[in-house]
């Protein structure tokens, strides 16, 4: 015969192993990665010697809002370090996009080399994603650039077009886990209180 305090007790470590597993279940598989494509057209942005990066040139563009991607429109902010002559490797490079759900950061660098036409050179490089608000939060991922700037026009001005290709890995937000961990907490409480409320019975 089944003794049932032992069964209501054994009912009480199942449903508190149950809601630990599905904890360790959802936390692993709560990461979500997407693919990341954008285009990016980039003119009026400065380069300047007494920026963050001087004596080197600081090289700015903000707020560019020429922008295409499958996360939908963004505004391209980013900024990196030059050393002339071209061709050359930028470094030091910072960026934030900004979407209207939330925004992805982190670090970049441009490799700069001649092409075949007079005045307009290869862009090769990276963008590295360290942190995300929003939709994007706890975000990471590689992006890699390609494109071409055209300084054929400078002064005064020079344009460049970029492709960003890679993916993109984003976490919940505190306020879900607290709801998960908040949930199973619930869980192990129901069934501890029925066990009380059957060996009172």
């Amino acid at each position: 015969m089944n003794d049932p305090l032992t069964s209501r007790r054994a009912a009480v470590v199942a449903a508190t192993v149950a809601a630990i597993g599905l904890g360790a279940a959802t936390s692993a598989s709560a990461s979500t990665t997407l693919p990341f494509n954008a285009t990016v057209f980039l003119s009026g942005g400065g380069a300047s010697p007494v920026g963050r990066c001087a004596p080197d040139l600081t090289v700015d563009n903000a707020n560019m809002t020429d922008t295409h991607s499958n996360f939908g429109p963004f505004v391209f902010n980013m900024s990196e370090c030059l050393r002339p002559p071209l061709p050359t490797t930028t470094y030091d490079g910072q960026f934030l996009f900004e979407f209207t759900n939330g925004t992805l950061a982190g670090t970049s660098y441009s490799v700069i080399s001649t092409s075949a036409v007079p005045g307009v050179f290869n862009l090769d490089g990276e963008y590295t994603v360290t942190s995300g608000t929003g939709a994007f939060l706890g975000a990471s991922g590689v992006l890699v650039s390609r494109g071409q700037l055209d300084r054929r026009q400078f002064p005064p001005d020079a344009t460049a077009t970029l492709t960003l290709v890679g993916s993109v890995t984003m976490i919940p937000e505190p306020a879900t886990w607290a709801l998960l961990a908040g949930g199973l907490g619930l869980v192990a409480g129901a069934a501890r209180r029925r066990a009380r409320e059957g060996l009172a019975a």
